[in-house]
């Protein structure tokens, strides 16, 4: 990957800048630009539409765990009917 952005961008490292090139030759001298910013521009985009469906995803689940979770709480009209059924 770093080789990869360095031929394109003539870039080096994502956070800082390396003291020289990864796979390009020295006598380019030492790197002056990071490729976080190059990085950004090629993946960002697609990355958009995997963070909207795991969003759309988390709340789906959590509709079905409202809904799973109420099937298993006991109600008061239960327990009263319960009661009853028991006295008699």
């Amino acid at each position: 990957m770093i080789k990869y952005f360095e031929s394109k961008y003539v870039c080096s490292g994502i956070c800082n800048s390396a003291l020289f090139y990864y796979s390009l030759t020295v006598e380019l001298g030492p790197p002056q630009v990071t490729c976080l910013r190059y990085l950004k521009e090629e993946v960002g985009d697609n990355l958009t539409y995997l963070g909207v469906s795991a969003i759309l995803a988390g709340i789906v689940m959590f509709l079905i765990w409202l809904a799973q979770y109420s099937m298993w709480c006991k109600h008061d009209d239960e327990e009263q009917t319960t009661k009853e059924k028991d006295f008699n």
